[in-house]
């Protein structure tokens, strides 16, 4: 019994010896095997050269240099190729493959099953100056194809008045001598795709349209462009809105946006040229039908810079709109080219004639005497107030003291009275025996225009030539022809008179 379990257990352990001799020398054919073979799973580049030998993974490569292709992606999806016929491209991996087949030991052939072994991609040969020429023509390569970054900035739309932030404009530049050097690289090693981008091959811009200085400086600038004062007289209109103030404001590079307070000041300035008529030259309708142009005088409106700077600084603080007139120190009858209104007196000094004009109709009009120009003393030209008017009054100058009973100044102290010293008025008096620059009036006439006038009326003292006023010799000449006219008159009605009675003799 026994002796028979002891013959089992030998031939057990013949079994297990065989066994295991069997498996070592299958170990050690297998692992011979791959010291001529690459171990499973392992791949160079995308290729599976698993169980291949030197020989075989070279054929492999070559086959694989016979249609390579180098994609290029560049920006805005456009695409180029590199052809590896063009290049005449050879292999050059002889001594790498037997190097990375000698680094396998073989015994470790069960691991790579389980794991993955990655061969850097065997380098090729090829013709330097042809890869040059062709790099040279890629379309990205043309820097006359080429379009530079640009960074996103801040515009000004019109038509919403306010402030949009312009995108980034990312561009086509390229970094030349990276994009060849990486080309270069991937023929050397087969790759068959290079992106530009994800290399960052391209000239980027700085400032992008989420940039938060960027985006600061709009919401600050918009703040401003919130207000709006809209100067209306009722003839003309000036906007301080959006339009003018963008081109007021400062952007710094901190993303502080700020208003130019000298630009404020010249807006009040451009307010004062637009509505002041003081001092500013007019054209004025005579009642001879003719126009003359005023130059000079006290009269018209007058804004208020100071006062209209410091309201707009406020306005732009609390974002206010509004429509108003101008601040004004002073002011005239009405807006318009004709500010003097319906109610003014008009002087004409080569006629030595003026016209009273009452809410737009004339009232009067009389001969006067003014300033003596043979000594200087001649009246002064312009539109100018009249200031105000005093009854008995008493005119006083170096060497003079005249009292009268009205008394209207308009132009310092020269003015419009009465002149009961006079016996006549008109011609040419003026001329030698004119007053010291004042409007000398008969009594009446002075009573009948300060009923007329109010202060702050216009007084428009002008000449035109043509209406000089006539001689007393051509007075008599125009009287001597009135009578012949009238002595032809009469006797031509006693003519038809006479037929009269002919025509009743016939006819009885």
């Amino acid at each position: 019994m026994s002796s028979t379990n002891e013959e089992k257990g030998a031939q057990r352990r013949w079994v297990l010896g065989m066994l295991a001799g069997v498996l070592i020398l299958a170990y050690a054919g297998v692992s011979l095997y791959f010291k001529w073979h690459f171990y499973p799973n392992t791949v160079i580049g995308d290729k599976d050269v698993a169980f291949r030998t030197e020989k075989e993974t070279a054929a492999l490569l070559k086959r694989e240099i016979g249609t390579y292709t180098l994609n290029i992606k560049e920006r805005e999806g456009v695409k180029e190729t590199i052809s590896g016929k063009d290049l005449d491209m050879e292999p050059d991996f002889a001594v790498s493959l037997a190097d990375s087949l000698g680094q396998q030991t073989g015994v470790a052939w069960p691991v790579h099953f389980f794991t993955k072994q990655e061969i850097e991609k065997q380098a090729v040969k090829y013709d330097e100056g042809k890869l040059q020429e062709i790099i040279k023509n890629l379309q990205c390569m043309s820097e006359s194809k080429q379009v530079a970054p640009k960074d996103a900035y801040l515009e000004y739309r019109k038509e919403n008045k306010c402030y949009e932030i312009v995108p980034e404009v990312m561009g086509t530049t390229l970094d030349a001598s990276k994009v060849e050097e990486l080309i270069r690289k991937s023929v050397k090693v087969m790759d068959e795709t290079l992106d530009l981008e994800k290399e960052q091959c391209y000239q980027n811009p700085e400032v992008y349209a989420d940039n938060e200085l960027l985006m600061k400086k709009k919401d600050t600038a918009n703040s401003y462009l919130k207000t709006s004062v809209t100067y209306d007289d009722g003839s003309t209109q000036l906007c301080f809105d959006a339009d003018a103030i963008r081109k007021m404001l400062v952007f710094k590079e901190d993303g502080e946006v700020k208003l130019k307070k000298s630009d404020i000041a010249k807006f009040a300035e451009k307010v004062d040229h637009t509505y002041s008529t003081l001092w500013q030259k007019r054209s004025f309708k005579t009642s001879y039908g003719a126009s003359v142009t005023i130059s000079r005088g006290d009269y018209g409106w007058k804004v208020n810079r100071e006062k209209e700077e410091k309201a707009l600084k406020k306005a732009i603080k609390n974002q206010t709109v509004e429509v108003r007139e101008p601040y004004f120190t002073k002011k005239a009858a009405s807006h318009g080219t004709q500010d003097y209104g319906g109610s003014y007196v008009e002087i004409n000094l080569t006629a030595q004639h003026l016209f009273v004009y009452h809410k737009g109709n004339k009232v009067f009009e009389t001969d006067f005497v003014s300033g003596n120009t043979s000594r200087g003393n001649g009246t002064r030209l312009g539109i100018n107030s009249l200031k105000y008017k005093e009854r008995n009054a008493v005119l006083r100058g170096d060497d003079y003291e005249t009292p009268v009973s009205f008394w209207m100044p308009f132009d310092g102290n020269i003015g419009m009275h009465d002149a009961t010293w006079r016996s006549r008025f008109g011609g040419d008096i003026y001329k030698t025996s004119g007053s010291h620059g004042c409007i000398n009036l008969p009594l009446h006439s002075a009573e009948t225009i300060f009923s007329y006038v109010t202060p702050g009326e216009a007084i428009v003292v002008y000449e035109l030539p043509g209406t000089e006023p006539k001689s007393q010799e051509e007075k008599d000449k125009d009287k001597d022809k009135e009578k012949d006219k009238d002595k032809k008159k009469d006797k031509d009605k006693e003519k038809d008179k006479d037929k009269e009675k002919d025509k009743k003799k016939k006819t009885a």
